[in-house]
C-alpha cells in the first residue's frame, strides 16, 4: 500500500472518531437538560430531619381567627336595634293628713328608648368555627341584651295637677322622692321595651349586622368563604 493511501485511510479513521465523540457529548447534554427540566417541576425542600419533606407548591392554611378576634375587641358592644315605650304614671302627694281636701295628684307620661346590643366581649376563639370543606365560617354569639333605658326629655308630658280645695301649689319632690320616681319610671319603661317581639327583632338584626361586618373581613382573605351567624343560649341574653 502506497504512502498516499495509508495517509488517506488514517485521516478517515480520525475524522470518524471525532464525529463519534461530538455525538456522544451532544446526546449527554440533551439528556442532562431534560432531567433538569423534570426536576424543576417536582422540587422539594428537605429539613434537617430526613422524614420532613415539604413541597414548594403546598397551600398555606389561612388564619381567619386573628382578624375576626381583633374585630371582636374593636366593637365589644354591637348595637343592633332600638325600641321605644310610653308609660303613664299618676303621682299622688298627700298633705299633713291623707284626706282628699289636702291631696294633689298629677298624671305624667314618660317616653323612653332602649337599645339592644350583642356583647362581643364574651367571645373567644371557641366561638369561631372554620369548615374548610364547606368553606363556611360560623360565628356563635349570645342573644341580644338591653342597654339601660334612657328617658326622652323631649317626650315628657304632664297634665295639670288636681288639687283638693285645701291643697295649694304644685307637686314638689324631695331628692329621694325624685330618685325613687326615676327608678320606677325606668323599670316600667324597660318592661315595656324588653318584650319578646323586640328581642326577636334584635336577634334578626344582629345576624344581618354581624354578617355585614365580618363577611368582608373573611372574603378579603379568601373570597370563596362565607359567614354564618348562630346564637348560643348558654351565653345569656335570652329570656
Amino acid at each position: 500500500m502506497s504512502n498516499g493511501i495509508k495517509t488517506l485511510f488514517l485521516n478517515c479513521i480520525l475524522l470518524l472518531s471525532i464525529i463519534g465523540i461530538i455525538g456522544v457529548s451532544a446526546f449527554g447534554t440533551i439528556v442532562s437538560v431534560n432531567d433538569k427540566k423534570n426536576d424543576s417541576k417536582n422540587t422539594i425542600i428537605t429539613g434537617f430531619d430526613d422524614d420532613e419533606v415539604y413541597h414548594v407548591d403546598k397551600k398555606t392554611t389561612i388564619d381567619f381567627y386573628e382578624p375576626i378576634m381583633e374585630q371582636f375587641n374593636k366593637e365589644s358592644q354591637l348595637v343592633v336595634s332600638s325600641a321605644q315605650a310610653l308609660i303613664e304614671l299618676e303621682i299622688k302627694q298627700t298633705g299633713i293628713i291623707d284626706i282628699a281636701a289636702l291631696n294633689k295628684t298629677q298624671k305624667i307620661k314618660y317616653r323612653g328608648i332602649g337599645r339592644f346590643y350583642i356583647d362581643m366581649s364574651e367571645l373567644t376563639k371557641e366561638n369561631i368555627n372554620v369548615d374548610e370543606e364547606t368553606k363556611v365560617i360560623t360565628i356563635t354569639v349570645p342573644h341580644s341584651k338591653l342597654l339601660p333605658v334612657e328617658i326622652d326629655p323631649n317626650q315628657f308630658e304632664s297634665e295639670d295637677a288636681r288639687k283638693g280645695f285645701l291643697a295649694f301649689g304644685d307637686l314638689k319632690f324631695t331628692p329621694k322622692e325624685y330618685n325613687d320616681l326615676q327608678v320606677e319610671v325606668k323599670t316600667k319603661l324597660e318592661k315595656g321595651i324588653n318584650i319578646k317581639e323586640n328581642r326577636i327583632k334584635a336577634d334578626e338584626n344582629a345576624i344581618e349586622e354581624i354578617t355585614k361586618i365580618y363577611e368582608p373581613i373573611v372574603k378579603s382573605l379568601d373570597e370563596e368563604y362565607e359567614v354564618c351567624v348562630q346564637f348560643d343560649d348558654t351565653l345569656g341574653g335570652k329570656e
